[in-house]
């Protein structure tokens, strides 16, 4: 009786626990079933709010047209440009050379590299103190030959004056003789008389040769100082121009390119006082390909002569000018790839701003083409393929390219006076496309290059591209609703 039972609770929770684990797979089953037909409810109701729901109308697909612009095709002849870029070079390059020697005495301050320098502009002067004495010295010696001369002429007209008496006395002792010829054969002279006034006359006779021979001598005197007084005024002319050399002039309106001499220097002769690139002689130097060459000169035509336009642009300025072809480079430089063609250029004074090295442009016109018609480059696809417009549509027409044009093909081909070409570029570009003009779209065909763009301020999508309500009553929707 007095002994201690074990309490209730501690019992019975064996029990209760085993019971719980014995039961546990069957809860763990039926919460797996349910969860399933949660899931199952939940899709067929979805799938039925789909089924329920009213497709909007579907937009009828419209075939896009591409909105375009043409010329038309006008058949001639066309002469293209061909376009050449080259540079600026001096066609005379001159080197100024002092042509005495001496003391610089004078240098012009104009005489600086890149600056323009005017005809007869002196740019140096030799002291010219040695020429002029040495002219001084001539023109002493110019005026002594002069003074021989005078008394050389003096004395040829004393000798002819004293000729001329001795000629007159000549004649007298003849006319003596024969008196005294005449009285001896009567006998009033003696032979001795005779033989006196003979021997007058034989002098007299004489001093008139030696009267001749001394005019001549003195002539020849005269003659020499003559020759002297010459020989002198080709010195004074000497003289004269030295002085004028002393002073080194531009000959033409130049720019300077380089100078090598200071004022005081001693200048030899032929010593380089400055180099000078006349203006008026610049040319344009370019190159034509061997193709471009071989076409102006086959097609008959004159190169030499022929017009160019020149074009030199300096940033925001531009330089055009005009020219001539005048010569062609006397060889063919496989560098360049072509030939160098030499053009004199029109109008150039020292006011243009123009200087060798300048890069320029060239055109000059090609040959002629007969028979073809121009469109732009936009115009022709594949390198030779172009399309008309007919009826809405484009039609592919291959054709043959003659030249290029700045921007324009010379073509011919199967094409009728006056067809309508296309000219926009189109990437989708090909035969039956549909194609309208600029100004005949409709509203509901965006233009070319514009499709998926939005009106001005536009943030959302359009009115086009919105669907179209359905009119479904607003029951029928909450009814959809799960």
């Amino acid at each position: 009786m007095d002994q201690e039972q074990p309490p209730k609770q501690l019992l019975s929770a064996p029990v209760s626990a085993s019971k719980r684990e014995r039961f546990r797979p069957v809860a763990i089953f039926f919460q797996l079933i349910i969860a399933f037909a949660i899931v199952v409810a939940s899709g067929f109701v979805m799938q039925r709010m789909v089924a329920d729901k009213k497709k909007p109308p579907q937009r009828p697909v419209r075939e896009q047209a591409y909105t375009i612009e043409t010329i038309h095709a006008h058949w001639g002849s066309y002469q293209p440009k061909i376009t050449a870029y080259g540079e600026i070079v001096a066609g005379n390059v001159v080197e100024v050379r002092a042509e005495l020697s001496g003391i610089l005495k004078s240098l012009s301050p104009q005489l600086r590299a890149g600056h323009i320098i005017s005809a007869n502009t002196q740019l140096a002067e030799i002291d010219p103190f040695d020429f002029e004495t040495a002219l001084a010295e001539i023109a002493a010696d110019i005026r002594e030959s002069q003074a021989r001369i005078k008394e050389a002429n003096a004395q040829i007209a004393a000798a002819r004056t004293e000729q001329t008496n001795i000629a007159a006395q000549l004649e007298l002792a003849k006319k003596d003789l024969e008196r005294a010829q005449a009285l001896i054969k009567k006998g009033s002279v003696t032979r001795q008389t005779v033989d006196q006034r003979q021997q007058v006359l034989l002098q007299k006779n004489s001093a008139l040769q030696s009267s001749g021979s001394h005019i001549l001598i003195e002539i020849a005197k005269m003659e020499q100082q003559q020759a002297a007084l010459d020989r002198l005024q080709l010195r004074k002319t000497k003289a004269l121009r030295d002085i004028k050399r002393t002073v080194v002039i531009s000959r033409f309106d130049a720019i300077v390119e380089s100078e090598s001499l200071t004022q005081g220097q001693l200048v030899s002769a032929n010593q380089i006082v400055a180099k000078l690139l006349e203006i008026s002689a610049l040319e344009v130097e370019f190159t034509l390909s061997d193709q471009q060459f071989g076409r102006l000169v086959g097609s008959g035509s004159q190169l030499q002569g022929k017009p160019v336009d020149v074009l030199w642009e300096t940033g925001q300025r531009s330089l055009a000018l005009k020219g001539r072809i005048t010569r062609t480079a006397p060889t063919i430089s496989a560098d360049m790839g072509g030939v160098s063609i030499y053009a004199a250029l029109d109008g150039l004074t020292k006011e243009t701003v123009l200087r060798p090295g300048a890069f320029v442009q060239v055109q000059l016109g090609d040959i002629t083409y007969d028979k073809v018609f121009k469109i732009p480059e936009s115009a022709l696809y594949d390198e030779k393929r172009i399309y008309l417009v007919k009826d809405g549509r484009l039609q592919s027409v291959m054709v043959d390219v003659a030249a290029f044009d700045a921007g324009s093909v010379l073509v011919s081909g199967p094409v009728e006076e006056g067809a309508e070409i296309l000219t926009t570029r189109i990437a989708e570009a090909g035969e039956g496309l549909k194609v309208q003009l600029v100004g005949q779209e409709s509203a509901e065909t965006p233009k070319q290059g514009s499709f998926g763009k939005r009106g001005k301020g536009a943030s959302g999508p359009s009115d086009a591209d919105k669907p179209p309500k359905t009119g479904r009553p607003q029951k029928a929707d909450e009814e959809s609703q799960p």
